[in-house]
């Protein structure tokens, strides 16, 4: 079995986006999680709280890169902005060959991908997408993303 390092963290969340604010709220006993009063319009759903991050900016992130990111994409690359500049690694490192990237997701950019459906559905076809969308609502977005922005 070879050796992994962590090197750094980083962190968008429901209770923080700052090791600080998650031990707060650790430490507090303090939940994320809230009443989505905006679901009680959807028909059939049962669930009525879910753990929500707070609406970010996400302008350092290059635009080049944000062009195919949806909003999950795009939590996920500030966490790992900042945890590779908490590792002090250099970009040389970084992109080295043997250095890998793993995020397990089950789901790309939902907003993207309802927001397609929807415009297939209205133009009965494909006519009206936007080239970067399936990037955006692609399962394995989020790799894929951090991986390029990156340079691995």
């Amino acid at each position: 079995m070879r050796r992994v390092v962590i090197t750094g963290v980083g962190f968008y969340s429901p209770i923080g986006d700052t090791e600080e604010k998650v031990m707060d709220h650790f430490l507090g006993m303090k939940s994320g999680i809230r009443k989505m009063d905006e679901w009680d319009a959807v028909n059939g759903l049962e669930a009525r709280i879910a753990g929500v991050v707070p609406a970010t900016d996400f302008s350092e992130i290059p635009r080049q890169n944000r062009r195919t990111m949806d909003r999950v994409a795009m939590m996920c690359a500030l966490s790992l902005k900042r945890a590779v500049a908490q590792s002090g690694l250099e970009q040389t490192h970084i992109s080295s060959p043997r250095t890998g990237l793993s995020f397990g997701s089950a789901m790309g950019g939902l907003e993207t991908l309802f927001n397609y459906a929807e415009d297939v559905a209205k133009n009965s076809g494909f006519g009206h997408q936007n080239a970067t969308a399936f990037l955006r609502f692609m399962s394995h977005t989020v790799a894929a993303n951090l991986a390029v922005m990156l340079g691995l």
